[in-house]
């Protein structure tokens, strides 16, 4: 299976958010992932049927903020 590559950018984020939590770093990216996810479908179905669609913030931009309002 594809095992994607995280950019090195954002481990140390990931590490000091997901040890604050007492979590390991993969659990911390499932979970941010999955809500990402499920957030793009929501997107998805709500852009199809809406009459104007919201722009799209970069993807880096929504799974950051993602991961941080889970730390608070």
């Amino acid at each position: 299976m594809y095992s994607p590559k995280i950019a090195e950018h954002l481990i140390p984020s990931i590490y000091r958010l997901a040890r604050a939590r007492g979590q390991r770093m993969t659990t911390l990216v499932n979970e941010a992932l999955t809500r990402y996810l499920a957030d793009e479908d929501l997107h998805q179905t709500s852009s199809a049927t809406a009459s104007t669609a919201l722009p799209d913030a970069p993807d880096s931009a929504r799974v950051i903020p993602l991961v941080a309002q889970r730390a608070a």
